[in-house]
């Protein structure tokens, strides 16, 4: 199967998570159900991490403030983005950050279950393109 590139469209998906020579951060997301939990662990990671991005319930996928990490990172890959958004519409707060290597990504995720996320998710859009 060939791979179909994001034209922003959130319900596609590149299947190598590629954007012609814009390849997407590795990301790792903390779902949690309190949003103190989120808020403390995201001030903890701010110190440590390139983009550290708090979503709350509150407010649409689409307005919400990535600080520092672009919004269509999270749109580029379609599943990704539906998943947050149903956490979202759910209640939940999440904590998205923007990893530079896999150690990074493996230490944010430990960090992340430390601290009692309720689901947690990863996504390695920095490898080579691949077809399905």
């Amino acid at each position: 199967m060939t791979e179909d590139h994001i034209d922003g469209n959130p319900s596609a998906c590149c299947g190598g998570c590629q954007n012609g020579a814009n390849p997407r951060p590795r990301l790792v997301i903390g779902v949690f159900n309190d949003a103190d939990c989120a808020s403390g662990v995201a001030r903890k990671l701010r110190g440590t991490a390139h983009a550290v991005c708090v979503l709350s319930n509150g407010e649409p996928l689409l307005a919400q403030d990535f600080d520092g990490l672009p919004p269509l990172s999270l749109m580029g890959c379609g599943r990704l983005y539906q998943q947050v958004a149903a956490q979202l519409e759910l209640g939940a707060s999440i904590v998205i950050v923007d990893a530079l290597s896999p150690e990074q990504q493996l230490g944010f995720s430990r960090v992340l279950l430390e601290w009692k996320c309720d689901l947690l998710l990863t996504h390695d859009g920095s490898g080579s393109k691949h077809s399905d």
